[in-house]
């Protein structure tokens, strides 16, 4: 499984990764814009992510119209629905409001940061999405 873990802090970034990589191989951007690009070039290279984890309040860009821009990419690469990326919101924001916005631009789901391993693995396991060597 290919994950991309997006967060323009380097500690919510190293703590993600230490959770996410017992699901599959795990890549790192750093700013909205450079997740953009890295999904995109996965896109070109028919390398799709299968998960996507995105924090929703980053300098550059608001995770939201991160979000918005990689179901745009999907949708322009005609993926079925069933091929498309899970995408799950990073959030130390509790605001129903947000969480309401980007569940209707098309994220999964969310998890509150700072993330707890228990959670994350639930969270994933609901989905189907197990760590590596675990049917």
């Amino acid at each position: 499984m290919k994950i991309l873990i997006v967060d323009d802090e380097l500690i919510s970034r190293k703590a993600m990764e230490k959770i996410f990589i017992k699901f599959g191989e795990c890549r790192i951007a750093e700013s909205g814009a450079s997740a953009e690009v890295e999904f995109q070039q996965a896109l070109n290279e028919n390398q799709v992510f299968q998960l996507v984890v995105l924090d929703i309040s980053m300098e550059d860009k608001s995770g939201l119209d991160v979000l918005k821009s990689l179901r745009s990419m999907e949708a322009e690469k005609k993926l079925e629905q069933n091929k498309r990326a899970k995408i799950f919101m990073a959030t130390g924001n509790r605001e129903m409001q947000m969480v309401k916005s980007c569940v209707t631009a098309g994220c999964n789901d969310y998890i509150l940061k700072p993330l707890k391993p228990e959670v994350v693995i639930k969270k994933l396991a609901d989905i189907g999405i197990r760590p590596v060597g675990e049917g």
